[in-house]
């Protein structure tokens, strides 16, 4: 396909580098590098979040020119923000420090913008993609089948928009970001359900795109996802409260459900070992439990 003349700059790809992700730093930058070169409508900034400038040396990296921010320890929903403050693009695309984008990647990005031009869809103004597994552990193939299975559960079969934005891995329209005033910095975790909530009560649409893809980590041991999904509860309980006429509302009556279902209901793919079974009780019961704890200190 012959492309057309899209503006300097179109789309600003970033992403963030933080310490447990920051060994990924020199592999990311070095195929991001490659695969832009040849893409000038593509602009790229990283942020480097709470590494010392003795610990970016030994990993050899250049931080010199303009695509490099650094920053003290940041969170997401504020690294994510610098990156669309600094933006002079049009479009605004993210992919997480510990996932890879595929060859085809930025070519996609553009594909999408233009096809939505070409389409003048004025409502849909973001774009959630997919991911490929790689690295991935014995609990982390459970944690995997989750995040498949929150994909299916907000997305429209029909048309293909979905609920769900994935910050991992996601395109948006500046102009809309602007709008919406970005990422809200103020809740712990959370922060990609709170803004696509936001996006859709705008009256705006987001759209799945399962062909674009970056290969994603699925690494960490047991200890690990507990407590990440301690902390994602933590940041969920104002989100359900804030959106549940957007997300579904969530009283004692759902969560009694849901526990229950836990231990003598798991959805199919959980039952087929020990291990699965019992990752999904006990993830199901930190995550719940904590939204639950956590809701308290918003009422």
């Amino acid at each position: 396909m012959e492309r057309k003349n899209l503006r300097v700059k179109n789309i600003t790809v970033g992403t963030m580098f933080h310490r447990p992700y920051f060994r990924y730093a020199p592999k990311v930058i070095e195929k991001t590098n490659n695969c832009i070169q040849n893409m000038p409508n593509m602009d790229f900034k990283y942020v480097i979040s709470g590494i010392s400038t003795e610990e970016i040396r030994k990993f050899n990296i250049n931080t010199s020119s303009n695509s490099f921010i650094y920053h003290e320890r940041k969170k997401s929903a504020e690294a994510r923000n610098i990156i669309i403050n600094s933006s002079l693009s049009q479009w605004v695309a993210f992919f997480d420090g510990d996932c890879m984008p595929t060859e085809d990647y930025f070519n996609k990005l553009e594909e999408i913008v233009e096809k939505r031009e070409s389409e003048n869809s004025k409502d849909i103004v973001a774009y959630t993609g997919s991911f490929l597994p790689m690295d991935v552990s014995r609990f982390g193939k459970y944690e995997l089948l989750e995040d498949k299975n929150s994909f299916n559960y907000f997305l429209d079969k029909n048309d293909k928009t979905i609920k769900l934005l994935w910050g991992g891995n996601c395109l948006l329209k500046k102009s809309m970001l602007e709008e919406v005033r970005g990422f809200d910095e103020k809740i712990p975790s959370g922060i990609d359900r709170d803004l696509a909530a936001r996006i859709i009560k705008s009256g705006y649409k987001i759209k799945f795109k399962p062909d674009l893809l970056v290969n994603c980590r699925y690494n960490q041991n047991f200890r690990q996802i507990i407590r990440r999904k301690w902390w994602h509860g933590s940041g969920l309980a104002k989100v359900y409260e804030t959106h549940g006429d957007v997300l579904g509302s969530w009283g004692m009556k759902e969560w009694a459900i849901h526990f229950f279902d836990s231990i003598f209901k798991p959805p199919k793919e959980f039952r087929e070992s020990l291990d699965s079974r019992f990752y999904y009780l006990v993830t199901s019961w930190t995550y719940g439990i904590s939204i639950l704890l956590h809701a308290r200190k918003f009422v």
